[in-house]
């Protein structure tokens, strides 16, 4: 079945960055991969940032 069922125009961008990132790291560690996204976080993320 998978998670993504539709794609929207408005969040394609998203999507492809997500399985970019996921390409990029595919020969790290789950940790290492998680560690990685937090040392690339700038700061806090708010609702409204993340619904735009």
């Amino acid at each position: 079945m998978g998670i993504y069922h539709f794609i929207s125009k408005k969040h394609i961008e998203l999507y492809l960055n997500e399985f970019t990132y996921r390409y990029n790291t595919r020969k790290e560690t789950e940790e290492n991969r998680f560690n990685i996204m937090l040392n690339n976080c700038n700061g806090r993320l708010k609702y409204g940032q993340l619904i735009k």
